[in-house]
């Protein structure tokens, strides 16, 4: 339950006061940025990062034996949150992981509209042929891309666009499609960096759950999740998953996925220093999980091959590479999971 910040006492009201201050600053968080770009012939071993680019919060859908990237792309010595950095969803794709084509950015921001800010942190996922999706882009769609957009002021919502070949994509027409204005336990204001980022979208039967990154009134960091039957109208779920108040940074839960585990549900998701998991019964309740790997984040589910799965993250920084993609296995054992990280093209093989 979501607290009123009136019911702490003053100490801890003043704290939590601070650290919503913090979070919706948009200079109060540097990002790093890579001094030098070095190539390699091994993009699974170091990681793959396009030339010039920054590569943060990513989505990968296969389609006819080809992976595709849709990615953050950062240039090179911006700022992650102030509006003069020319953010793009960049796409590349490969069909191995070692050779990789980088394509024409799929969107950009839009000047004057709710998206002039910035747009970033897509999901891409393919849909059965819908006349209704159809109707809507004025094309034949296969694919639809739920993704953040950001305002001049950093007020973030989401929105969707859609693709018959995951190069040229259509907006809908009516974005945003989501934003948690007027919901009585998140704090979102449209006049200053708001936090509605990172969708993810599970679909169970005939519904669509969507799940994103909030900030309770309380301070409080939060998985939250809303349901739609169409694409188009969403209601809200409230939070699904929260991490108590802290002083640690980063504080925001983010990146999240859910994907079904024969009867259980896992949800992946970024905090503090790593990648977490967590399983449950419920898709739209977990507690706080077992850390999966320190120094990664946002994972994304690749393929599955039995009781293991390929999954990929970026690695926020290092000295020679920034934003670079990496790759590793999770082995189920029930609930119990292992991991380890992909160092060539061996590990790969077997989910080509």
């Amino acid at each position: 339950m979501v607290k009123d910040l009136s019911e702490f006492p003053p100490a801890e009201r003043r704290l939590r006061r601070t650290r919503i201050q913090q979070l919706t600053d948009p200079n109060f968080i540097l990002a790093p940025y890579m001094e030098r770009q070095v190539d390699t012939d091994d993009p699974i071993r170091d990681g793959f990062v396009p030339i010039g680019s920054d590569l943060r919060d990513f989505t990968v859908v296969r389609d006819r034996g080809r992976y595709h990237v849709f990615y953050i792309d950062i240039r090179h010595g911006k700022h992650s949150r102030r509006p003069d950095n020319p953010f793009f969803i960049s796409h590349a794709s490969t069909r191995d992981f070692m050779a990789w084509d980088v394509h024409d950015p799929a969107l950009q921001a839009v000047a004057g509209t709710w998206e002039a800010g910035r747009v970033g942190a897509p999901y891409v996922f393919a849909v059965n042929r819908s006349k209704g999706l159809d109707a809507i882009a004025g094309m034949p769609v296969r694919f639809v891309m739920i993704y953040t957009g950001l305002s001049k002021r950093l007020c973030q919502s989401l929105g969707m666009a859609f693709s018959n070949d995951l190069v040229y994509w259509v907006r809908y027409d009516t974005n945003p499609i989501f934003q948690p204005d007027h919901l009585p336990w998140a704090h979102w204001s449209r006049d200053r960096l708001s936090n509605c980022r990172d969708p993810h979208v599970l679909k169970l039967g005939r519904r669509y759950l969507l799940y994103y990154t909030a900030l309770q009134n309380d301070a409080d960091p939060c998985i939250a999740a809303a349901e739609s039957k169409d694409l188009e109208n969403w209601r809200d779920l409230g939070p699904v998953i929260s991490r108590p108040f802290g002083t640690r940074m980063p504080a925001m839960l983010e990146s999240a996925c859910v994907h079904p585990l024969k009867k259980k549900f896992v949800l992946s998701y970024t905090h503090l220093e790593g990648t977490w998991l967590s399983v449950s019964d419920d898709p739209l309740q977990f507690e706080p999980g077992r850390l999966l790997v320190k120094g990664y984040w946002a994972m994304e589910l690749v393929r599955v091959k039995g009781d293991r799965w390929l999954v990929a993250f970026f690695r926020q920084h290092t000295r020679a590479r920034c934003g670079a993609l990496f790759l590793g296995i999770i082995t189920w054992r029930g609930t119990s999971f292992s991991f380890r990280q992909c160092r060539g093209r061996k590990d790969v093989a077997p989910f080509l």
